[in-house]
């Protein structure tokens, strides 16, 4: 795992609280979640994207949605 920057441990404690999970998992949904959205993010300034702010919100909702769907689902993400 990436190493945190001083801002994590209050967005960990964030994510776990509201997602009622432990602080391990929380860490790895805002790295899964970061990636995700410096992704796009990176096409996006290149241009290799082009993409309007509503599709970018539909995007960014569906991928937290199904990211979160797995850490709630009983036994947590099938990776870990």
């Amino acid at each position: 795992m990436p190493q945190p920057d001083k801002f994590e441990p209050k967005l960990v404690e964030r994510i776990a609280k509201s997602l009622s999970i432990s602080k391990e998992l929380a860490r790895r949904f805002h790295v899964q979640m970061w990636i995700y959205v410096h992704g796009i993010a990176v096409m996006l300034a290149t241009g290799y994207l082009s993409w309007n702010p509503n599709d970018v919100s539909l995007m960014l909702t569906d991928a937290y949605e199904g990211i979160k769907s797995s850490y709630l689902r009983e036994g947590g993400p099938s990776w870990r």
